[in-house]
């Protein structure tokens, strides 16, 4: 007898796979769709309102389920934040993208949790029979689902003949990160923050870099293991990671050599990609600390001020995963003891998406950081909401505005106004702000004549496996 799942009352998996061989068994005479459906980060969810809330939320989208699906179809909960929808009778592959689409609208509304109002949607990945397995047709719908996920979330993709398949080889986060180490190692990368006043470089904002040619490529943005590792490896992924839309080949499939493998001439292999594939596989944490160690160790030997202590400055981006692990301020704090290093000359760099989602654990880590002395910036102002409610709410002490505010910035006055009005802003609360992504000589002109004293950008450098440019920029 099938056990329902104990949170939802929903059925399980078992009977989603049951219903989903009996279709399998009847071949062509049965035509079924399969529905794959996972809640948009959900982790933000949990992070903001704890597993508590989380489950409300889980409560809340199964009894939309029910509402939302025709009489005989079979809603489960598949493990998580993943539902699978088995509908029989379906004539075709657009009459079941309307049954997903009635699913995705009904779903996607708000849920309030403990007086809160979270933002809740779905995305869905659409399959039809019949005559194929039930495992393909898991498969298509998961990769269907995928395609969704990488085109903005809260959308219906449907699975079409030629489609690749995110098949039971699909390559998870952790292993990409063990092959990076087995194949040379992880390493940082420095990218110089410059003083437009002296155009010296102040500070130095610390990535993830892999080493020695660790058998990675990137494809839209993504890090996947190359074609050559793959075939003389086994990643053991045992049943295909399936369901997991957040994570993974961007494409479904891993055969296409990607934008150049790690260990080209370029010395800033990846960073973001990789930071973004370690906080997905949620190794961030374990290897942050160590990665800080090595960026403090290395820093020791830099040339130093008058002050004794390394006269370029160390800029540490901290991820939602990092700010929400209760010990991580005590082992920034000890790692700047142990180096000899004051905690006034580390800056910790906290986006502001983060901060918006911030549940009780990263508040409190961001103010143990501020009263153990480490500065903090915020990354990314403006990329969200730009809330001043944030800055009176977080002990913060820079901004860094992201390339958005760049755009049009030589030719839209609307666009200079609004730059020199956040760098008063910053004036009047006794804020450094700095800018990021400068790529030409007339921007850095028009932000020294607004009085802007920092950036970063292209046009200063990109981040580089060693830390040469302690120089001044001209």
């Amino acid at each position: 007898m099938a056990v329902p799942d104990s949170l939802t009352s929903l059925p399980g998996r078992d009977e989603a796979m049951a219903r989903l061989r009996a279709a399998e068994l009847a071949g062509d005479e049965a035509v079924i769709a399969v529905l794959y459906i996972d809640v948009d980060q959900f982790k933000r969810v949990n992070d903001r309102v704890g597993h508590g809330g989380g489950d409300a939320v889980l409560l809340a989208v199964a009894d939309r389920l029910r509402a939302a699906v025709r009489p005989g179809d079979v809603v489960s909960r598949f493990g998580g934040d993943e539902f699978v929808v088995v509908a029989g009778g379906v004539t075709d592959a657009p009459a079941a993208a309307v049954i997903a689409e009635r699913i995705r609208s009904g779903v996607s509304e708000p849920v309030r949790v403990d007086g809160r109002r979270l933002s809740v949607t779905v995305s869905v990945g659409v399959a039809v029979g019949p005559g194929s397995s039930a495992r393909s047709l898991l498969e298509q719908a998961d990769s269907a689902l995928y395609r969704a996920k990488e085109a903005g979330r809260n959308r219906v993709e449907t699975f079409q003949p030629g489609d690749r398949v995110r098949s039971s080889r699909q390559v998870r986060p952790e292993t990409v990160l063990a092959a990076t180490l087995d194949r040379g190692g992880l390493g940082v990368a420095y990218e110089p923050i410059v003083d437009l006043t002296t155009g010296a470089v102040g500070a130095m904002r610390v990535s993830l870099r892999a080493l020695g040619g660790a058998g990675l490529s990137q494809r839209n943005g993504r890090l996947d293991l190359d074609p050559s590792f793959q075939s003389s490896s086994d990643p053991a992924t045992g049943d295909g990671n399936m369901g997991d839309g957040e994570t993974g080949d961007a494409d479904g499939g891993y055969g296409d050599q990607g934008a150049g493998g790690v260990g080209d001439e370029a010395d800033h292999e990846h960073p973001e990609a990789l930071l973004r594939l370690a906080e997905e596989s949620g190794l961030i944490v374990s290897l942050g600390a160590g990665l800080l160690d090595a960026a403090c160790t290395e820093a020791c030997g830099w040339p130093k001020g008058e002050d004794g202590w390394p006269a370029v400055r160390l800029v540490w981006p901290m991820t939602a995963r990092q700010l929400e692990e209760p010990r991580s301020a005590d082992q920034v704090l000890s790692i700047l003891d142990a180096r000899g290093l004051p905690t006034g000359w580390l800056a910790v760099e906290v986006s502001e998406e983060s901060l918006t989602m911030a549940g009780p654990v990263t508040r409190r880590t961001v103010t143990r950081l501020k009263e153990g002395g480490v500065k903090i910036t915020i990354g990314g102002f403006g990329d969200v909401t730009g809330s001043l409610a944030l800055l009176r709410d977080i002990p913060v002490d820079s901004l860094v505005l992201g390339r958005a505010f760049l755009t049009d910035f030589g030719s839209d006055s609307s666009q200079i106004k609004l730059v020199n009005a956040v760098l008063a802003f910053g004036r009047l609360l006794d804020m450094d702000v700095a800018i990021r992504g400068v790529t030409t000589e007339t921007e850095v002109t028009l932000l020294k004549a607004l009085g802007c004293r920092w950036a970063s950008g292209p046009y200063f450098g990109e981040p580089s496996r060693a830390a040469p440019m302690l120089r001044p920029i001209n």
